[in-house]
């Protein structure tokens, strides 16, 4: 029996009172659908549907040493200026690697902790300074070049550390000659900390550093005794403060901000250069260009890799397929010594794996390379921490690569170490 008017009209009305209730909660449940999957932390570099190609794509390839004769067959996992040093043997020498099976790197609970309790209170003002950040990875979810870096400035990594370089060389392709250096780095995060207590900040810290830097050159003989200072500050609309103990002098030298642009001691690289970018985040603009599946180093075994003369790269080093972040950095400053860099950045660690860097004229001039290894603090803490460095000027056929072992520092140097007058008493 067809309904009546009267039963057409009382369907329609309720109809619309449903949907009067049920539309307003539907608003009110999706976004709070939206901030959980915003605030997924930590986010793997493949999973499902990806994970199950790139396990198909490692049947054929873990395992392979890549060199001259068959890296074409995996071009497209590399950036190309890595290709080129790889393909042109006859340039740039027998370079190789080994590719080994993608494995997720897992960060400390702590700093997974800090990374969510902070989720979405971290913002970048108007002058593109980071504000509101307490501990943790500032963004959980970046979405432009900016956040990226952000998420590079602020990476998990363990936050008191020694790394001794004790193979260091100066490398000229030309002359195939090296002459060797080394340096005992010493780093202290006094605020943002997140994985060994206190956290997130040292009881005292009056000056209100974030992160403090000690180098101290062991080698070659004319530079020995040589030790560089680097402060940064919770505020990041402050530079950085550098210092410099020069043996030979027997004098502390500061560092102005333009200096960070020398290249270092003959070196083929300069206080900017150092981890990818070692300076303020605001100084750049960034742009996303892309997300690019590539090689790059993360579980090396440091004893494993060498140095050989006729080579351009660290030899013996292991890659693996990683899903990164592609950023264009373009300095603020007209007169930079660069007129872009490219950062390969790792989603999983957040570090810079790999940079090219292009001279005034827009000329590749440098390529800067890093791999990881895996260690474990005093406390059981495993992180994630360079264990090799290359910085290659490709204009000069000129390269300084060095390796080094992480050690616990915990303890060892306190925040009254971080000042030029400790630098003058230690220098003494």
């Amino acid at each position: 029996m067809e309904a009546t008017m009267t039963q057409k009209y009382f369907y329609a009305i309720k109809g619309v009172v449903a949907a009067l209730i049920i539309i307003p909660v539907l608003c009110m449940i999706s976004p709070l659908y939206g901030i959980a999957e915003e605030i997924r932390y930590p986010v793997p570099c493949y999973e499902g549907k990806n994970l199950k190609k790139v396990r198909a794509w490692e049947k054929t390839w873990a395992g392979k040493k890549i060199d001259h004769t068959n890296v074409d067959g995996v071009k497209e996992y590399m950036p190309d200026s890595w290709y080129e040093v790889h393909k042109n043997a006859d340039v740039w020498g027998k370079n190789s690697f080994t590719i080994v099976p993608y494995k997720q790197i897992k960060i400390a609970p702590s700093q997974v902790e800090w990374t969510l309790k902070q989720a979405g209170k971290t913002y970048i003002d108007d002058n593109d300074y980071l504000q509101n950040q307490v501990a943790g990875t500032a963004f959980t979810k970046p979405t432009t070049g900016i956040e990226v870096m952000y998420n590079f400035d602020t990476k998990p990594t363990i936050d008191e550390r020694q790394q001794l370089m004790d193979d260091m060389y100066l490398y000229d392709h030309r002359r195939k000659s090296a002459r060797k250096f080394g340096a005992d780095v010493h780093v202290l995060k006094m605020a943002e900390r997140s994985a060994i207590a206190p956290m997130p900040e040292l009881p005292t810290n009056p000056r209100g550093l974030l992160q403090g830097s000690l180098v101290f050159y062991i080698a070659p003989p004319e530079l020995k005794g040589t030790i560089m200072l680097d402060n940064q500050y919770k505020d990041r609309s402050r530079e950085w403060d550098g210092w410099m103990w020069i043996a030979a002098l027997r004098r502390v030298r500061r560092q102005d901000t333009t200096q960070r642009q020398d290249h270092r001691f003959g070196m083929d690289f300069c206080s900017d250069d150092q981890n990818g970018w070692f300076g303020r985040v605001a100084r750049n603009k960034y742009k996303l260009l892309r997300r690019h599946d590539i090689l790059m180093g993360r579980h090396n075994i440091p004893q494993d890799i060498y140095f050989e003369k006729g080579t351009f790269l660290w030899q013996g080093t292991t890659r693996e397929r990683i899903n990164t972040y592609v950023v264009e950095t373009v300095s603020k400053d007209p007169q930079y010594l660069y007129s872009k860099m490219i950062f390969w950045i790792d989603p999983e660690t957040w570090f810079i794996l790999y940079s090219d860097k292009y001279d005034r004229q827009g000329r590749l001039w440098k390529i800067n390379s890093y791999c990881l290894a895996s260690y474990t603090s005093k406390d059981g803490i495993q992180y994630s921490e360079k264990c090799t460095n290359l910085h290659a000027d490709i204009q000069r056929k000129h390269a300084t690569l060095a390796r080094g072992l992480d050690k616990d520092l915990t303890g060892v140097y306190d925040i009254t170490h971080y000042t030029p007058a400790e630098l003058n008493r230690i220098g003494e």
